[in-house]
């Protein structure tokens, strides 16, 4: 998969769903004045003019509604804050309140299905387009071009199982059953080459909810669904994290904090969920239902938030540079914690609460409720607990007084502060002189040469990271 933008590896927020501009404006102003980073905002589906609590109404529209006045305007004052948009689409197209576009994709007979069925949510009739057809691909690419030039960074594809394929659909490409598991992946392979092709010197950012094998080659940023915002949901999320690594999803996010609002808002999952993204490929807070970490329902987190925020930053040329390691060499960002091991134990096969984030960070969340210990089982080598060298460090300590931990060897660890990860690093350097050891290291290279990132354009990025 090609390098990402850079910003794509920062904290981006989302939410179903921004009704208005004056909205999308209050909460990356809100944001920035809590003093916490922020790279990308998210235009989920109210974006294409749907209205009410909803607003799906507008899908397949594929422009901006009223609400959002001068959006050119808007997006290009995000981005002179270093806040990049990203906008939703679906392959879906509402006969209403989207325009000509229902009309013109039926009378070019580019509608596999006229009145797909169970999408009254969206409206009365709702029309699936064919993504086995170039000409239907080609017409939608106009509209991804238009609003790319007007200031979107990344798209967001959405609903792309297709989320409703009825079994009388009509594809040219083949029957419903030939086309269903790759329709994501021609849609996505659409928009891909567009931007290839119309934007070559920008970089990919595409967000697909559904696709196959080889999605990866169309830089994807995929993530686990609409998961639901509970102590389970985020228990699934290291097991789905690796193992979508390990089948080339290298850029795999999550809802941060959980999406479906079954029990109600809980600070404490919702920290405990920053916690864990803090080194997953992708750091995006998303829900119809408080997802913006300054709210007053997580006011007695937000300090240790900013933190987790800070922290991801200061790692980003870590990241970056395992992103690097990705695009040449094809090795995901996260990887099971035995991942580099020569005679990994059972326990460590087995481990469901932790991975490795590249070479060297091995990360431990806590992701039981009420609890402030986590057991660790560790990697082949020595390990030291960045944690812990960061307060020894400031009370005057060396790295050689640094507790070591054994490979192979299984610890219970208590966090260093009420919410916070269990960093481990394998030999002995700490985090803000990891690059400086790094390169004496013969084995380091590439891995441990931090690369200095570039925009979405490919320029140099002068920004610091915290």
């Amino acid at each position: 998969q090609e390098l990402p933008p850079f910003w794509a590896l920062g904290y981006i927020t989302s939410k179903y769903s921004f009704a208005s501009r004056s909205e999308a404006e209050e909460v990356v102003n809100n944001t920035k004045n809590a003093n916490l980073p922020l790279d990308g905002i998210v235009f989920d589906i109210h974006w294409q003019g749907g209205q009410g609590s909803g607003g799906a109404g507008g899908m397949g529209y594929l422009n901006w509604g009223s609400a959002y006045s001068n959006p050119r305007e808007m997006m290009k004052n995000f981005s002179d804050k270093h806040v990049k948009s990203i906008c939703i689409t679906e392959p879906f197209f509402n006969s209403e309140n989207t325009g000509n576009n229902y009309n013109t994709l039926k009378n070019n007979g580019w509608l596999a299905d006229e009145n797909t069925s169970n999408m009254g949510w969206v409206g009365n009739k709702v029309g699936l387009i064919d993504a086995t057809n170039p000409d239907a691909l080609s017409w939608m690419w106009a509209f991804y071009k238009a609003r790319t030039e007007e200031g979107v960074e990344g798209w967001w594809l959405d609903l792309g199982e297709p989320e409703q394929h009825d079994g009388d659909s009509r594809h040219k490409g083949g029957t419903v059953d030939e086309v269903h598991n790759e329709f994501g992946n021609l849609w996505t392979e659409s928009v891909y080459n567009g931007m290839k092709n119309d934007f070559p010197d920008k970089r990919r950012f595409l967000m697909p909810r559904a696709g196959t094998a080889g999605m990866q080659r169309f830089s994807t940023f995929p993530w686990t669904g609409d998961i639901e915002r509970s102590w389970g949901g985020l228990q699934g999320q290291i097991p789905s994290l690796i193992n979508g690594s390990m089948s080339g999803l290298g850029y795999l996010g999550s809802d941060v904090g959980g999406f479906a609002d079954k029990y109600g808002t809980n600070a404490e999952l919702y920290e405990r969920w920053v916690e864990f993204a803090v080194f997953s490929p992708m750091m995006r807070t998303h829900s119809g239902t408080s997802p913006m970490p300054y709210l007053s329902c997580y006011s007695g987190q937000l300090d240790n938030i900013r933190r987790m925020l800070n922290l991801r930053y200061s790692y980003l040329p870590y990241i970056y540079t395992n992103a690097y390691t990705y695009t040449t060499t094809g090795r995901p960002l996260c990887l099971p914690s035995a991942f580099f091991d020569e005679n990994p134990s059972s326990e460590l096969i087995s481990s469901k609460t932790q991975f490795l984030a590249g070479r060297d960070i091995l990360v431990a969340p806590v992701v039981n409720q009420g609890s402030q210990n986590a057991s660790v089982t560790f990697p082949e080598g020595k390990w030291f607990d960045l944690n812990q060298a960061e307060k020894q460090t400031a009370a005057g300590g060396s790295p050689e007084a640094w507790n070591v931990y054994s490979g192979s060897a299984t610890y219970n660890a208590r966090s260093a502060a009420p919410f916070r990860p269990r960093r481990l690093v394998r030999d002995p350097i700490c985090s803000r002189q990891l690059h400086q050891h790094r390169r004496n290291r013969p084995h380091a290279a590439p891995r441990g040469l931090f690369l200095r990132p570039r925009d979405s354009h490919g320029r140099r990025h002068h920004r610091p990271p915290l």
